[in-house]
């Protein structure tokens, strides 16, 4: 899977923090909090797959953006 590029967020106007949790002992989950550094928003998402809780992350950013905006 490839990462997930906005086509208006830029790359460098983000903070991006990655952690897991365990839910027992054969999954654990991968959470991704964007920070977008300009408007001071803050998202958060988590999955199995840390690229697919990225690209979601991402694309809640890019909708609280727009309905900011």
């Amino acid at each position: 899977m490839e990462k997930y590029k906005s086509d208006f967020v830029k790359e460098e106007d983000m903070r991006i923090n990655v952690d897991k949790r365990n839910i027992d002992e054969d999954t654990v989950m991968r959470i991704v909090e964007i920070k977008h550094l300009p408007s001071g928003l803050l998202v958060s998402s988590e999955g199995r797959s840390q690229l697919k809780a990225y690209k979601q992350a991402v694309q809640l950013l890019e909708a609280s953006i727009i309905a900011r905006f």
